[in-house]
């Protein structure tokens, strides 16, 4: 009984029945076979514009990185400085354009050349750059004013096959002199007779403001001896230049001249090469130099002997004193003719050193006596003190330091010397000891140079004691306002201000110079720098 009231579960006569049959019959079997062609090429068709999609996407991510390329220098923090100070840089970077001739030869060594166009012609390159820097370039005639000339001599058939570069190079000339417009010119020739370069330079000699000359001036350069000079104010060179209202500076390695080419009574400093006869001439210079504030002198003689010089005396202008010698005979020279034959009573800043081309044969002593003798005689507050390369032991630097209790700044700088007997640094740690200040007790006699405010050392050796230096530099130091300044001040004790340590061959132990940074917070600057690089 329960059979008859089942019900079939599928009804064969549904209309939902139909439709799966007719499915089945067209979507599976023979059909599908026959519309299988027609399905692939429609499918080749869309996966073709997918392809082209895909490339036409990977074209535009391209152009897109492009222009994001070419925009992020709108970012960079150079568009942010204004036109002053990037003008500022720029004056430091074009501060010389060399012009040479192309080839060139000489029987001399060739000038040094760079392959960088920055290096030589800073302020074409510069002006090449956008056209924000050209703008800047264009409109700043002073960066255009810089010109080192160098030039050889050609024979007539060398001179018939370069016309092309001559011309060249004239033209370059020429566009540097018109965009400097009316700024006064620094020029460094080298420059054959007569050349056309120096044709056109000698269009422009009322803007000579600078010139150094690295010819003999009597033998190559014919400069026409009418011409005015009324913007030189230093000057490398003693030729044709009387007529220089304005000369202040003069640089020379002669004396080979007439006492008339030059308006020795204006000059504020000269600086000059002794030799033959060079202490004599140096005294009558001297003697034509009323107006004399510093004086450099680069001894390379034999002195003479004693009866051949007289004495000077008293050069009460000058205030700055630089000495440059080469050789054993040279320091011979200070020490038995300067030293003992002038007195600076109004000298407050003397440099001492030794020439590069000094070598290890020819290393020289400290004239310590003379040196003693000559301040003490002069009479001078001397308050800074440099010597570079020279050969002296501490004791010698030390009884030189106290014949000057006034001094503020101190530098030492043994570069070139190896460390050795012969080769003697005064930078050692008996040195440093002696830099100690104590105030701890005032009835102990001033320590030495005790209003120094600024240390510079400068070591070329590998063995140096960091803890005596460290303990130096903080014995000198004090807050402003402490009581500490106060007990100084009553001792006579200045407070250091700034310390400069360079090691040439060795690393900084950075953990033995941290006190130094916790003054260099307080405000003391301190820069202590080695072969890792600066560490303070």
């Amino acid at each position: 009984m329960e059979c008859e009231t089942l019900e079939p579960c599928v009804n064969l006569r549904s209309p939902e029945l139909d439709e799966i049959k007719r499915k089945l019959r067209s979507e599976f079997g023979p059909f599908v076979l026959a519309h299988e062609g027609a399905e692939r090429e429609d499918l080749g068709k869309v996966l073709l514009l997918a392809n082209r999609d895909l490339e036409e996407h990977e074209a535009q991510y391209q152009r897109l990185d492009l222009q994001r390329a070419t925009l992020q220098s709108l970012l960079s923090p150079m568009r942010r400085l204004p036109n002053e100070t990037l003008l500022h840089i720029f004056e430091y970077v074009c501060d010389e354009n060399l012009l040479q001739n192309y080839p060139y030869h000489s029987d001399s060594k060739s000038p040094a050349k760079s392959t960088l166009p920055i290096i030589c012609l800073p302020t074409m390159t510069i002006s090449s750059v956008c056209f924000r820097w050209r703008e800047l370039a264009l409109s700043s005639p002073g960066l255009w004013a810089g010109l080192a000339v160098i030039t050889c001599s050609f024979t007539s058939i060398e001179a018939q096959s370069l016309a092309g570069f001559v011309v060249g190079f004239i033209s370059t000339l020429d566009l540097f002199l018109e965009r400097s417009g009316d700024w006064p010119l620094k020029l460094v020739l080298n420059i054959e007779e007569m050349d056309p370069p120096l044709t056109c330079l000698t269009r422009h000699a009322h803007r000579w403001s600078t010139l150094k000359y690295y010819r003999d001036p009597s033998k190559a350069f014919q400069i026409p001896s009418n011409l005015r000079f009324p913007s030189l104010t230093k000057l490398d060179l003693l030729y044709r230049f009387e007529h220089s209202p304005i000369l202040r500076s003069v640089v020379s390695n002669e004396f080979g001249f007439q006492p008339k080419n030059i308006p020795f009574h204006q000059l504020h400093y000269i600086d000059l090469q002794m030799h033959h006869e060079g202490f004599e001439a140096l005294c009558r210079v001297l003697r034509q130099c009323p107006s004399l504030k510093s004086l450099g002198l680069q001894c390379a003689t034999t002195p003479r002997s004693r009866a051949a010089y007289r004495k000077v005396g008293v050069l009460p202008n000058i205030t700055s004193l630089f000495i440059r010698g080469p050789t054993t005979q040279s320091w011979n020279c200070v020490s038995e003719e300067i030293f003992p034959s002038f007195r600076f009573p109004s000298l407050n800043e003397l440099r001492v050193k030794r020439m590069e081309q000094l070598v290890a044969c020819n290393i020289v002593s400290w004239p310590r006596d003379a040196f003693i003798s000559f301040v003490s005689r002069s009479s001078c507050i001397i308050t800074t003190f440099t010597i570079l390369g020279i050969s002296l032991s501490d004791m010698d630097l030390i009884a030189s330091l106290q014949v000057m209790p006034s001094l503020l700044r101190l530098e030492v700088n043994d570069k070139g010397l190896t460390h050795s007997t012969t080769h003697q640094s005064p930078i050692t740690p008996h040195l440093l000891a002696s830099l100690i200040q104590d105030q701890s007790d005032e009835t102990l006699p001033i320590s030495l140079v005790p209003k120094l405010h600024s240390l510079r050392l400068l070591f070329n050796g590998t063995a140096f004691d960091d803890c005596v230096f460290v303990s130096m530099v903080e014995s000198r130091w004090f807050k402003p306002g402490s009581n500490l300044q106060a007990t100084k001040l009553t001792m006579g004790m200045g407070r250091i201000r700034s310390v400069v340590l360079k090691f040439f061959q060795r690393n900084v132990p950075v953990e033995l110079y941290k006190p130094l940074r916790v003054l260099d917070e307080e405000g003391l600057r301190v820069v202590v720098a080695g072969t890792n690089g600066a560490q303070i």
